[in-house]
């Protein structure tokens, strides 16, 4: 990223690592911030010469030794070739909004606020950042971060929140197999990879599924079924077109075949008034979205009437045996596979919850990143859409859109 820039002032960028290993676990977004930050200025303060791209370990005697047992404390160091710095003005070099020289602003352009930001990068890593510079003869930035042992192709995503849970789920997994297996249930959502997950995660639960896009199709469904084979339970969305959850759960209460059918709501919103209206409109429980399995688990172990119930293995009832859906490449000893790329750059994005989303889907990455392209591809409009009817006064339209997302 500074290599272009240094190659137009002629200046030699050397890589150098003192025994550091290879692999290790941390945060490469802060690290890559905390490095570019430096490696920039070097190459903006220096005419002449080179720069030195440094990474060693900090000797567990130091002062500053890693706190964990297990961490190692790994210091990053940009050393250039350029003017260097006096004591005092090295003294200023990391305080907010301050530079070394007056003049550099007008020279160079910039505040000198990503100094401030690598120290507080690397504190967050628990480390620190510091210079040593002589006048006349360079400067040398480092920062330390804290970090743990890795290992090449072999990513711990069952160590992500949320993908513990899939796994610690098991044995509910199996209790509603053994209670409810069979049971016919009907799936309600306008939402094409939502019912999708939720399809995988019911059929694998032994459940037969029937769905619906739309509320209307759903009671026309459920008075249909009621005369054949009853629905036990109904998953119901609740904000959908045609018509929503609660309009179709209060048709389906007024059915004479089909009033007792358990409906649950399955809703994004938390707030007290959505709950309240889902009790009015007649909903026996609410399930949160996005659908997380224990949670679906404990709500159908509660709503479902117990069919015939069957004999499960000790193991599986006790979560002893992973899913047969877990993908391979998530397995210890596995080869390393073009999703855990995948998976590992996603891990790095603020917001997605990467070891929930793979515990929905029992660990099967394929369907996961099938799931998500797929989701990219039906979105890829909604945010010009969003702006234009914003701009256009639409706001029943804009909020639709945002619910979809």
């Amino acid at each position: 990223m500074v290599t272009e820039a240094a190659q137009s002032k002629r200046l030699k960028i050397e890589l150098i690592n003192e025994e550091v290993p290879i692999c290790l676990n941390g945060d490469p977004t802060r690290l890559r911030q905390a490095l570019l930050n430096y490696a920039s200025n070097a190459v903006k303060f220096t005419k002449a010469g080179g720069i030195k791209l440094r990474v060693s370990l900090v000797p567990r005697s130091a002062p500053t030794a890693p706190s964990h047992q297990d961490a190692l404390l790994v210091r990053f160091e940009v050393e250039d070739s350029g003017a260097g710095l006096s004591e005092e003005e090295a003294g200023r070099l990391f305080r907010v909004f301050e530079q070394a020289d007056a003049s550099t602003t007008r020279k160079h352009g910039g505040t000198g606020l990503g100094l401030v930001i690598t120290r507080r990068l690397a504190e967050l890593m628990g480390g620190e950042a510091g210079v040593s510079s002589r006048l006349g003869e360079g400067s040398r930035l480092w920062f330390t971060a804290e970090l743990r042992p890795g290992q090449a192709g072999q990513p711990d995503f069952a160590s992500l929140p949320g993908f513990s849970d899939g796994l610690d789920g098991l044995a509910l997994e199996a209790q509603v197999r053994r209670l409810h297996g069979g049971a016919n249930v009907l799936l309600v959502d306008d939402n094409e990879v939502n019912l999708e997950v939720g399809q995988d995660i019911l059929h694998r639960l032994g459940l037969q599924v029937s769905t619906a896009a739309d509320g209307a199709a759903a009671v026309a469904m459920v008075e249909q079924m009621a005369r054949l084979h009853p629905f036990d339970l109904v998953l119901m969305d609740m904000q959908m077109p045609v018509m929503d959850g609660l309009q179709a759960c209060r048709l389906i209460r007024a059915s004479a075949v089909a009033g007792a059918t358990p409906v649950l709501a399955l809703t994004a919103n938390a707030f007290v008034e959505d709950h309240r209206a889902c009790q009015a409109a007649g909903m026996n429980d609410f399930i949160a979205k996005p659908i997380e399995p224990l949670q679906l688990c404990r709500a159908l172990l509660r709503w479902l009437p117990a069919l015939n119930p069957q004999p499960v293995p000790t193991e599986q009832a006790q979560g002893a045996e992973p899913s047969p859906q877990l993908s391979s490449a998530l397995l210890p000893g596995a080869a390393p596979t073009l999703n855990e790329a995948r998976l590992t750059r996603l891990a790095l994005l603020p917001g997605l919850h990467l070891g929930k989303g793979l515990a929905a889907l029992r660990g099967n990455s394929d369907k996961y990143l099938n799931l998500l392209g797929r989701m990219l591809q039906s979105n890829t409009a909604n945010t010009a859409a969003l702006s234009t009817q914003l701009a256009a006064g639409h706001y029943g339209a804009a909020r639709m859109t945002a619910h979809t997302l």
